[in-house]
């Protein structure tokens, strides 16, 4: 019996020992790096991506509590710390959701030339999310502290409520499932100008890498919403966590790698090649190193054709570019 403890006990410390590990790398160094160089280097990003970073990095905080406090084994950790870790990532989920939606909404948007309306309110909203589902929570844990236990996850602290369960089940899938539909309509939306591009061999789509990239992760974070789905029907499984502790990585490595970015850490030779516009307002000089770039310009919206390509006035332009002078 102490032999079959034992091995169970490893088992468990070997699993926490790489979901602290993955958390750790992809949260609180990787995803921060990434966002300081979004902010203080030529490498900008729209505001919705950025934001999606910053609740990765607050995701992987909060379910950290325990390992800050050296709490993650032995005895039950504090009840207070206990509860609030459990709000903590009871709200991470919805959060995570609608910064992901909002991210989709932001780039199908852009794609279609419409600008996006109460910008403000999509990027404060996941934060609203958050602190709601924080609150409502800590509440209910604090009135029925014996339901608040790490014994149920092993990993962090979480509450036994039905109802808890239930409305972050169907708020968080309500927003995957818009934010998975808007994913849908941009992949048709690029398929239809790729064709148009194809048949006319004229034109040219700068959007596609951004696109292509961001479809990417969102498939990532489709099987991680199926792997919580199954996590549902087997509560004793880790691949759920497991997964999810992987985000930050996963955000790094498709919006980290760009030509821009890594010129910002002077991992990549500046490409010194540039690619002259012509608009109804006059040439432009665009920088086509930045060809990846998320912060989508709406200001050069006219048709434009490069030098070299026929005009094609029936294309419209994805300025995902910054115009250098």
């Amino acid at each position: 019996m102490s032999d079959t403890s034992g091995s169970s006990d490893s088992h468990v410390r070997l699993i926490l020992n790489i979901w602290f590990t993955f958390q750790i790398i992809g949260g609180h160094f990787l995803t921060p790096l990434l966002l300081i160089t979004f902010l203080f280097s030529k490498a900008k990003r729209d505001a919705t991506l950025f934001s999606l970073g910053v609740t990765l990095v607050l995701s992987s905080i909060c379910n950290c509590l325990l390992l800050y406090t050296n709490q993650y084994l032995g005895p039950e950790p504090n009840k207070v710390l206990c509860i609030f870790q459990a709000a903590c990532f009871g709200a991470s989920a919805p959060m995570l959701s609608v910064a992901t939606m909002a991210l989709v909404w932001q780039i199908r948007s852009r794609v279609k030339m419409k600008a996006v309306e109460w910008l403000s309110l999509i990027i404060v909203a996941p934060y609203i999310t958050f602190v709601a589902f924080l609150i409502v929570i800590t509440v209910l844990g604090s009135r029925r502290p014996d339901t608040v236990t790490r014994a149920r996850r092993k990993f962090y602290c979480s509450i036994e409520s039905r109802v808890i369960s239930l409305i972050s089940i169907a708020f968080t899938s309500t927003a995957a499932l818009l934010a998975t539909g808007f994913t849908v309509t941009l992949c048709f939306q690029i398929c239809r100008f790729l064709r148009i591009v194809h048949q006319t061999r004229r034109g040219q789509i700068p959007i596609l890498p951004l696109a292509t990239r961001f479809i990417i992760f969102m498939m990532y974070l489709f099987f991680a919403f199926g792997s919580s789905l199954w996590s549902i029907r087997d509560r004793q499984t880790f691949i759920r966590d497991i997964y999810a502790s992987t985000f930050g990585i996963a955000y790094f490595i498709v919006f980290g790698t760009q030509r821009d970015v890594l010129q910002a850490w002077h991992l990549c030779r500046k490409d010194t090649s540039r690619t002259k516009f012509s608009t109804d307002t006059g040439a432009q000089t665009i920088d086509g190193s930045r060809v990846l770039q998320l912060d989508i310009s709406l200001d050069h919206a006219d048709p434009v054709s490069g030098v070299g390509t026929p005009h094609a006035p029936f294309l419209p332009t994805y300025s995902a570019y910054t115009p250098t002078h």
